[in-house]
């Protein structure tokens, strides 16, 4: 299976991945698969007008590609994929702060969203995840960290690419941040 290509966001991609909904939008590409606006909307609960503007914009800008149309109906319709496998926010970028932020935010919102249906459909559903946790960490253990975290994003995106059309099993979410607390991290005083 190849690599995923990874791209660098440009500055107005940065901002228009601060939009929850074109993050969903984007969530919705699960696989190889194209799709169609009316193809996104249905599965977002939509109308299509109300996505066609934000998929139009996000192929404009180069998240999001037409790969041909799909006749039907008497009627032709665009096909759409990501343009990238990956789209990175460089925290290292000062530029990129902001956008940072305001898509996390985003992220997150969408999270609380995933999380407030999946109590309500399956109140006490064993497979539900949640945590949260802090730790005092050497270079040695953050990077420990990370290389797990990263591992499973691996798995996720491995398997969203090989799902595509599979109806095994339920659809999982999953929005991680590992931060640094900002104030906090001073040493703990020796009692």
């Amino acid at each position: 299976m190849p690599r995923p290509t990874r791209h660098r966001a440009t500055r107005e991609q940065r901002e228009a991945l601060t939009s929850p909904l074109r993050l969903e939008i984007l969530g919705q590409f699960t696989g190889p698969k194209p799709l169609a606006v009316r193809d996104l909307a249905e599965r977002m609960g939509r109308t299509p007008h109300s996505i066609y503007y934000h998929v139009h914009l996000m192929t404009r800008i180069g998240l999001l590609r037409e790969v041909g149309p799909r006749e039907g109906g008497g009627r032709s319709e665009a096909l759409y994929q990501p343009a990238r496998d990956e789209v990175s926010l460089d925290a290292a970028d000062p530029e990129a702060g902001l956008a940072i932020r305001r898509t996390m935010a985003a992220a997150f919102r969408m999270a609380e969203r995933d999380l407030e249906a999946a109590l309500e459909s399956a109140p006490g559903d064993p497979r539900l995840l949640g945590m949260r946790g802090h730790f005092r960490a050497t270079p040695r253990v953050l990077q420990q960290v990370r290389r797990h975290l990263e591992a499973a994003l691996e798995i996720v995106q491995r398997e969203a690419r090989r799902g595509a059309g599979r109806k095994q099993g339920p659809l999982y979410s999953l929005t991680l941040a590992l931060l640094p607390l900002r104030g906090r991290n001073q040493p703990e005083e020796d009692a």
